[in-house]
């Protein structure tokens, strides 16, 4: 169950259609969301400035249930962009909600339930399938489900229904009143799932797999789940699937056997703490912003000229040697097309020299340094231009580090599920030797291209973690035993879908997925490399082996708090962290930071206010910046409050030259500012702004807004801002200093 204590920003995206969220982050975080009150009803409520007009939005959650008011036309029928504004700042200024009685305005109080489920687009793709039923079986359902709904007509029904069988509890009790065969089928629907239909003949080969008794009564099995409303048969060769059916499904206690020879069953080393992941990609972040122009990005490698030759083998990564090996072949193209060629494992995205360098940096094993690094990429944290310094891209990267470490967690794992520039089967070679890797034929297809096989292999990472996300925590999985039960979902070419060329060799030689032999061998590898890597580094399962190979494995709590199985999960306290200050001011002035113990607003505070370096020993040095504290007196701080708020996040009397220090550039501003090399830009209205922050690089170059027409950037991001606006449809006129 969802409170308004337990909301994110990854929760609230959630509820938000995509429009309405980006305009809210305008919104918030140019500062709109102003005379923010919690009400005594435990309802939340704001004055949001939008263009030249305010609206009033207040929200109150009850049972998961969003109930929404705000007085303009969006609200009506979805969650408008003032609400997830609001939204937004209670997730990440809790404390700025002074406490009222009544609410403000009549029209905000006036609440209703806008939205009920997780995501929004998986309610609306059950009201899609709800729109197809007739009447009589709408009907039907409104009463399965205890709804009293009064209408004739499908409207009537649809959104009532849609609300209720998209959540997680009406679900699970409906699963709890099934019978056994029925919850395996409706186990199984997901993992077969292409688009929104499952092939009913496939669905029944699966079936048969699991259970051979429950295939033979498919047609009542099917029958029972549809007048649950869980499935739909709209068509005479298809079933309709949900989506959201995939993880609002229960966990199993029968997802998979568990071993039975525990005493040749060692379990390794208790799986990372928690949270300890989530320190360690802060902490390595922190290190590149404390240390700009230091770490290299790799250079782009050099094209062979065999690359040059063969339009087939753009993009893909190969073994020199066997590159090599082609320049003495006579026999030319058509021989290189009948070859076959070896898939290295993708580089580190940093420099050897810089690799290792940040992982001393930040007290971690070089192949754990670069995931946590691909995760902040794709966060859209770091950038790693080829040849280029890496570098922090500010907003993202400070929205990131405001949110409490567990739900930086959530975000990077939700980075990891979606990772698509990366596969878990470059860590093959260092678990077996020889080990099976990655093959592509001289004639692959057409357009599948090495990045089209990444993102081919992020699906069936999905698929995965459809299958992962039902096993119960703390109750051991064998390994073999999981792989042959997800042998029941290779019909699906999703669960494993690498097309006719691109291959997992196995010593040498093409497997045949459809050999329960081979499966076992490719998908087996597959999903060790998953578990041995990622899913250990996050502290998401624990692993046993036997006779030194992975044999079983399970899932810690913290896992299943990641798969989204248990929302009221609390991280345990670290004692060897309890008690100890996050930070020690040093005799020069200067503070030292102890990264696992600092609070999100200390860090984002710090990271705003202060100039950051890294001691030999990997720890943070942060020195007060006055660029820093200049940047929070423009932005409405003034001294005492500033002091304050430092002081109150670090927990400890600020030393005398920090008072000093924000009392005298306090006292000096304003009275002099110089901008050197700044563009002035003029709109020609008061709403072109909000909508260039959010649709453009404008908020990566902006210096000061003198109102709503009139701001200045860096003259060195004219162009780039030039090339946005034309994107935009904006024809800007360029002024030099000589006109």
């Amino acid at each position: 169950m969802t409170t308004l204590d337990q909301l994110t920003e990854e929760i609230v995206a959630r509820y938000a259609s995509p429009q309405a969220l980006a305009r809210g982050r305008v919104l918030y975080r140019a500062g709109e969301v102003q005379e923010r009150r919690r009400l005594a009803d435990g309802s939340l409520e704001a004055l949001v400035w939008d263009g030249n007009r305010e609206y009033i939005p207040r929200v109150k959650m009850e049972n998961s249930r969003l109930m929404v008011g705000c007085e303009c036309k969006e609200s009506r029928r979805a969650v408008c962009a003032h609400t997830v504004a609001l939204l937004l700042a209670w997730v990440h200024q809790p404390a700025s909600f002074e406490r009222h009685g009544a609410p403000r305005s009549p029209a905000a109080a006036d609440l209703r339930s806008a939205t009920v489920v997780l995501p929004m687009d998986g309610q609306v793709e059950i009201a899609q399938m709800l729109g197809q039923l007739s009447v009589p079986q709408l009907r039907d359902l409104a009463k399965r489900h205890n709804l009293t709904i009064d209408g004739t007509t499908s409207d009537a029904f649809v959104q009532p229904l849609a609300q209720v069988l998209a959540q997680y509890d009406t679900v699970a009790r409906v699963w709890r009143a099934l019978s056994r065969p029925a919850q395996k089928l409706l186990g199984a629907l997901p993992l077969l799932r292409v688009r929104d239909l499952v092939n009913p003949q496939q669905a029944k080969s699966a079936l048969q797999m699991l259970d051979s008794k429950a295939a033979a009564n498919f047609d009542a099995l099917l029958r029972e789940l549809s007048s649950a409303g869980l499935v739909f048969t709209l068509q005479p060769q298809s079933i309709s699937v949900p989506a959201l059916l995939g993880y609002n499904l229960p966990s199993d206690t029968d997802f998979a056997p568990s071993p039975d020879d525990y005493a040749r069953l060692k379990p390794q080393a208790a799986a990372p703490a928690p949270l300890d992941f989530v320190s360690l990609a802060t902490r390595l972040a922190l290190v590149i912003k404390a240390n700009p122009d230091r770490y290299t990005a790799r250079p782009q490698p050099a094209v062979h000229p065999i690359e040059q030759q063969v339009t087939t083998f753009t993009g893909w990564p190969h073994y020199p040697a066997e590159l090599e090996a082609l320049k003495y072949d006579r026999q030319g193209i058509d021989q290189i097309y009948a070859k076959s060629f070896g898939v290295p494992p993708a580089p580190s995205p940093v420099s050897d020299e810089a690799r290792d360098e940040l992982a001393r940096a930040v007290g971690v094993t070089p192949d754990r340094l670069d995931f946590a690094l691909r995760l902040l990429i794709a966060l859209g944290s770091v950038t790693a231009a080829p040849g280029q310094p890496l570098g922090i891209v500010e907003q993202p990267f400070n929205d990131w580090l405001a949110q409490p470490l567990l739900d930086r967690a959530l975000t990077l794992f939700a980075a990891y599920a979606n990772l698509n520039t990366w596969t878990e089967l470059d860590r093959l070679s260092e678990l077996h030797h020889p080990a099976p890797h990655l093959r592509h034929a001289g004639n692959v297809a057409y357009g599948q291209t090495y990045a089209s096989t990444l993102g081919s292999l992020s699906v069936a990472r999905g698929f995965l973690m459809l299958m992962l996300r039902r096993a119960s925590p703390n109750r051991w999985i064998d390994l073999e035993a999981f792989v042959e039960r997800a042998r029941a979902f290779h019909i699906n070419l999703n669960v494993w879908p690498l097309v006719q060329g691109v291959y997992l060799d196995l010593n040498g030689r093409q497997p045949n997925i459809a050999n329960a032999k081979d499966w076992q061998d490719v998908y087996g590898s597959f999903l060790e490399t998953v578990l041995t890597g990622p899913l250990w580094w996050q502290g998401v399962v624990e692993l046993a082996t036997r006779l030194d190979r992975v044999a079983a494995f399970r899932l810690t709590e913290f896992g299943a708090r990641l798969f989204g199985q248990n929302l009221d999960y609390a991280p345990p306290r670290n004692d060897d962290n309890h008690g100890r200050k996050a930070t020690t001011f040093l005799p020069n002035g200067d503070l030292a930071l102890h990264i696992e113990t600092a609070s999100s607003d200390l860090l984002s505070l710090l990271t705003q206010v202060c100039e950051a370096r890294s001691d030999p020993a990997g720890q943070l040095i942060y020195r007060l910046s006055p660029a820093g504290v200049s940047r929070m007196f423009e932005s409405g701080w003034d001294e005492a409050k500033l002091i304050g708020a430092v002081q109150k996040s670090i927990g400890q009397p600020l030393p005398d030259s920090w008072r000093e220090s924000i009392t005298q550039w306090w006292a000096n501003y304003g009275t002099l500012h110089l901008y050197a090399d700044v563009a002035v830009i003029e709109l020609a209205d008061d709403y072109a702004l909000t909508e260039l922050l959010a649709g453009t690089s404008l908020a990566k170059h902006l210096l000061y807004r003198f109102s709503p027409r009139l701001i200045a950037v860096r003259a060195e991001g004219v162009d780039e801002l030039r090339n946005d606006f034309v994107r935009k449809g904006y024809t800007p006129k360029i002024m030099n200093n000589e006109q």
